[in-house]
């Protein structure tokens, strides 16, 4: 239960869960439309197109188990509080190892590749010396990610507890009203009124609820500004640092 979460195994879990038939449906569809850039009568029309799609990885040669969406790297990101950025903001040191599979994947693909991304904590990428171990991809021609080396990649099991509330603004509005709602109980009946003749439910226990309300939501404003945060569903790929 309080194991460490693989962000890995956390990948394969929301891939299988959220690539219906109707997904595949798609995925098909996009391929076809891709497949239509390497017609004879489309590769002059669609040339620059066509010469950018020689930096990334044919998908029809590689192991599906190690291909992974957009969508589904967004959630997990979304959900312990990742980035997904260009590899080259990351800051630390990449292994020997992630350097000999990016060789060999070359030599497979016969073409040097590129549009490389990292997915790892934020620490990763602002601090050189952080310890936080990251995951390597390379972009497909159809648009996925495909996964060429990954570290001790583990993040704490509660992790997705402590980035729950910045997931987006509508789980932050849930966690202030919860924790509200925790307070209000919390309290006892003889500092919200004078006289012990009040039962524990009553108008200003509602009373109470609101008032906290309005202090939370205001600390939580103050605390969203003065620290400078923002929400994962609007900063997991954002670049800037």
């Amino acid at each position: 239960m309080f194991e460490d979460v693989k962000i890995i195994e956390a990948l394969s879990r929301e891939r299988k869960k959220i690539r219906g038939k109707e997904e595949v449906l798609i995925e098909e569809v996009n391929k076809i439309l891709s497949d239509e850039l390497f017609t004879e009568k489309n590769i002059l029309k669609n040339l620059k197109t066509y010469n950018q799609t020689f930096d990334l990885l044919d998908e029809e040669t590689l192991d599906k188990s190690k291909i992974y969406g957009l969508k589904e790297i967004k959630n997990i990101c979304i959900r312990y509080k990742l980035r997904f950025l260009d590899s080259q903001v990351y800051k630390g040191e990449f292994p020997s190892e992630a350097i000999f599979s990016i060789k060999e994947l070359s030599k497979e693909q016969r073409r040097t590749f590129r549009n490389f991304k990292i997915l790892g904590p934020y620490e990763s990428f602002k601090n050189k010396n952080n310890t936080s171990d990251p995951i390597l991809f390379a972009e497909t021609n159809y648009g996925n990610f495909y996964l060429i080396h990954h570290w001790d990649n583990k993040v704490k099991w509660y992790k997705k507890i402590t980035a729950f509330p910045l997931r987006r603004i509508e789980t932050l509005l849930s966690t202030i009203c919860m924790v509200s709602m925790i307070f209000t109980v919390s309290l006892p009946n003889k500092l919200l009124v004078t006289s012990s003749q009040f039962s524990f439910w009553g108008l200003h226990r509602f009373a109470c609820f609101f008032h906290l309300l309005i202090f939370f939501t205001g600390l939580t404003v103050y605390m969203l500004f003065a620290f400078n945060k923002n929400f994962s569903s609007s900063n997991w790929d954002e670049n800037k640092i």
